[in-house]
């Protein structure tokens, strides 16, 4: 029986799911940063050691709304259970320009669930990806999963989702061009 990129982050009873502790971290972290706008005293204390906390902060959230957009993440062992072969191809593929990774400092990759439907990667993915290539990895991100204008305000993902190849990929090729988004 095929599994879910969603399913495929459950690790079992008594286990948070991957989902479950990014929200935790969400709250967390923007929990945080809510008192330090909130307490003068606590962000001039931590601006004096670096000015740029909150930005620091800021970019933090967004990073991890970017980890959460569409399904959140799958580790490499994740999505070689969705595409049913090794971790070793798996690393290949990202390597080669086929799946879409994030480095993720301790646990190695993280892989945005949305590339994935139906046992495969989604289609169409790849030559979007190819569009993007001289983009990094999170810009990439950033561009799947934000309403685009040259695809009438919908995100470029979800355009791909429904067959929508052709114009995803002249978005793609737009994207990063002066008055483009």
């Amino acid at each position: 029986m095929q599994r879910s990129a969603a399913e495929t982050t459950s690790r079992g009873k008594g286990n948070p799911t991957s989902a479950a502790k990014a929200s935790a971290l969400s709250a967390l972290l923007a929990a945080v940063i809510a008192l330090l706008e909130s307490d003068e005293d606590a962000l001039a204390l931590l601006a004096e050691a670096d000015p740029l906390v909150l930005a620091k902060l800021r970019g933090m959230e967004a990073q991890r709304d970017l980890l959460n957009a569409e399904g959140g993440c799958l580790t490499v062992a994740e999505v070689a259970s969705v595409l049913g072969i090794s971790r070793q191809a798996v690393d290949k593929r990202r390597g080669t320009g086929g799946l879409l990774a994030l480095s993720a400092t301790r646990r190695g990759y993280l892989y945005p669930a949305w590339q994935f439907a139906q046992g495969d990667v989604l289609p169409g993915f790849k030559a979007v990806s190819a569009a993007l290539a001289e983009a990094d990895p999170w810009s990439r991100v950033r561009f799947f999963v934000s309403p685009n204008t040259a695809l009438d305000g919908r995100k470029p993902i979800v355009a791909l989702q429904r067959g929508g190849v052709d114009e995803v990929v002249r978005a793609a090729e737009l994207w990063g061009q002066q008055g483009a988004a």
